[in-house]
């Protein structure tokens, strides 16, 4: 096994914290839809092809989708602010603005109101819930509310069939996702810190079923050739001494693969591929190659 070192500027690790903090890792598989995210780890991507379309980002401060049959010309604008909480099958975008769930139809142009989520309220009433879809499978579209003052997230799950949104399970996040099992994150952060996760089953209603818990400290998670990878921390306190593991998407098969042990109390795994993966120790840039 070979570690690659270099120096990078505190600053760099700062904004890459942030980043992570306030994304969601990329997802597969997600029935015959996928999430728009156009930065993903430590890259940016340009364009994404889905079906017979392909996307972009516009250039502005506050940047909208857009949309063409070709790769290189012929884009337009969408109108659609691009948060990362963007999904298509290539023939409908589903999003969220002002609190409402709405469907895109790339081949009109047009876009209709789906469900009103107004009357998901915080218990705080001067507060305004954030939401956003964090998963669609299936005939299901899952929606995750978050509220500051609960200091927790909450997951709905709306059927496109029967036009109803319910409450499909309390403290979670879906965070990444392949096919019917996805990893949730089980308590509320503002910040790049452990937290737990655990993975679930989609059944055939659109509940949540619960597998087992992957870690209760935990910070970044990865799909990888068809598994999962995640880090497991030794303590949700301390960032110092970080794990690997891996297991295979029904959570059968896990192995612990390294434990990293932080020269400066930091250990911060940021991208995984299936032969390496980069982090940070401290302010160090970092490679390790399997």
């Amino acid at each position: 096994m070979r570690k690659h070192i270099c120096i990078f500027p505190i600053l760099a690790v700062t904004f890459l914290i942030l980043a992570f903090s306030f994304s969601i890792p990329s997802r597969a598989d997600a029935a015959s839809y996928q999430q728009l995210v156009f930065y993903n780890d430590d890259e940016t991507v340009s364009c994404i092809q889905v079906g017979n379309y392909y996307f972009k980002q516009s250039s502005s401060a506050y940047a909208t989708l857009r949309v063409s049959t070709k790769k290189t010309s012929g884009y337009k604008n969408t109108g659609i602010r691009a948060s990362l909480y963007e999904w298509t099958n290539g023939k409908y975008i589903y999003y969220i603005s002002s609190n409402t769930l709405y469907r895109y139809k790339l081949a009109t142009g047009k876009t209709v109101k789906i469900k009103s989520l107004s009357s998901i309220i915080c218990s705080y009433k001067y507060e305004s819930p954030s939401f956003y879809i964090s998963l669609i499978y299936g005939n299901y579209i899952y929606i995750t509310r978050g509220c500051f003052d609960e200091w927790k997230y909450t997951t709905y799950c709306y059927n496109v069939k029967t036009g109803k949104l319910k409450k499909t399970m309390n403290n979670c996040d879906i965070v990444l996702s392949s096919g019917k099992y996805c990893i949730g994150a089980n308590e509320y952060k503002t910040e790049a810190s452990p937290r737990k996760i655990t993975l679930y089953k989609i059944s055939s209603s659109g509940q949540l079923k619960k597998i087992k818990v992957l870690g209760k400290a935990t910070c970044g998670q990865w799909l990888v050739n068809g598994k999962f990878y995640y880090t497991v921390y030794s303590n949700s306190n301390s960032m110092g001494t970080a794990s690997l593991y891996c297991c295979n998407r029904n959570g059968k098969g896990c192995k612990k693969l390294v434990t990293l042990n932080s020269t400066s109390n930091y250990i911060f795994i940021y991208k995984m591929t299936a032969n390496y993966f980069m982090y940070y120790d401290g302010g160090t840039q970092k490679t390790y190659s399997f």
